[in-house]
């Protein structure tokens, strides 16, 4: 089961990914998006003992945020 944490940290990569404005609410940053893409791979690492690691999550991180192709309802 997932904590309130990691539900979190998934929705702020996700609203990152695709630009989404809910409510009006700001995109989150950049960095914010990666240090909870971090903290998943940490946990799903951990978990698994396999897949990435948060060092290869921040390295291969893109640079500008996606471009906005479209609002997401």
């Amino acid at each position: 089961m997932m904590t309130g944490g990691e539900a979190m940290d998934l929705n702020t990569v996700l609203k990152y990914l695709l630009a989404y404005e809910p409510h009006g609410l700001a995109v989150p940053t950049r960095d914010e998006a990666l240090a909870a893409a971090e903290r998943l791979t940490r946990k799903a690492n951990k978990t698994l003992m396999a897949g990435l690691r948060p060092d290869q999550v921040r390295d291969n991180w893109p640079g500008p945020r996606p471009a906005k192709k479209g609002a997401v309802r």
